[in-house]
């Protein structure tokens, strides 16, 4: 059992000892950001001792492009780097494969689809920064030689593009120009939102009680909701059930004044500040544009609706 153990170690040890070394210089070279270009950095080692890797990886051959650009080293160049820096005995050790050229370049962004997705979100985000976005079956375009991709774009639009979507994404590869293809998913929008925690009848006041924010699906909604301090003492304009989202059409507009009601007339600015009073012409809501009548001088005037039975004469 000892000797049979024996034996397979030996036989391990064997191969690796005489296992060929082989140096690979890879064809791409993609760098997170700039430094220098090594034969160390170039190079993928097999069973080459480690003294030599570390010999290497101090050969310098270049700086590294910046962003956007390339460096192109040619079979040659290297071929020379490797011969100067290496004796005859470790060259006839060893195995080099060189490609007719080396590119290295600054990696921008990955072509995959978490990056992408990444990228949709970042630039969907802006137009709801509140907003917990959700993309489902996303599907890249088929693209051949990925590795080639030098840039690539996507165009969102000017709005959340909620539901199914499709939009453009812009490709370059190296030495081409930017080619169109087209991206497509499905895109949930979820948002904390006031959220009614039991059933509330018609005309029910809202009250720190009844309504929390909770995150909500709301992608298929074209309604805005209020902040809770804008909800808190309003009425509700309809029955709601437990779990509703509080919409703005939820809140019931008590108007700010009644035609033939007397009101505060306003004028002036910060400065200085006149007021009289008038009658209301129409019924009115805050912020609406009505006609009152001066009571001063009965002449007919308009202004804003500023507060509940106060308007600021234009």
């Amino acid at each position: 059992m000892i000797k049979s153990f024996l034996f397979i170690s030996l036989l391990i040890f064997s191969n690796t000892l005489f296992a060929e070394a082989i140096i690979r210089v890879r064809p791409l070279i993609e760098l997170q950001k700039e430094k220098n270009i090594n034969l160390g950095l170039i190079s993928e080692f097999n069973n080459v001792p480690d003294l030599t890797k570390a010999r290497l990886s101090k050969v310098v051959l270049g700086n590294a492009p910046r962003k956007g650009e390339k460096r192109v080293f040619s079979s040659s160049a290297i071929a020379m780097a490797f011969r100067k820096h290496l004796s005859k005995d470790q060259l006839n050790q060893v195995k080099i494969v060189i490609p007719n050229e080396v590119l290295v370049r600054i990696r921008t962004k990955n072509f995959d689809e978490k990056q992408i997705e990444k990228e949709l979100k970042n630039k969907w985000s802006a137009f709801c920064k509140e907003c917990n976005l959700k993309i489902q079956m996303l599907s890249l375009p088929v693209i051949s030689n990925t590795d080639q991709i030098e840039e690539w774009n996507v165009e969102v639009g000017k709005e959340l593009s909620k539901g199914n979507f499709t939009i453009p994404i812009y490709i370059k590869k190296i030495n081409e120009n930017f080619q169109q293809y087209w991206l497509s998913g499905h895109l949930r929008v979820y948002k904390k939102v006031p959220v009614v925690q039991k059933a509330m009848a018609y005309h029910e006041r809202f009250t720190e009680e009844n309504v929390i924010l909770e995150e909500k699906d709301i992608t298929f909604s074209y309604d805005s909701t209020p902040q809770l301090a804008d909800i808190y003492g309003k009425q509700s304009s309809q029955t709601m059930s437990t779990g509703s989202i509080v919409w703005q059409r939820n809140i019931y507009r008590e108007k700010a004044l009644k035609r033939g009601e007397i009101v505060k007339l306003v004028i002036g600015n910060e400065v200085f500040e006149l007021s009289t009073l008038g009658q209301a012409e129409q019924d009115a809501f805050i912020g609406d544009t009505v006609n009152v009548k001066n009571l001063k001088t009965n002449k007919i005037v308009s202004g804003e609706v500023i507060n509940k039975g106060e308007v600021k004469i234009e």
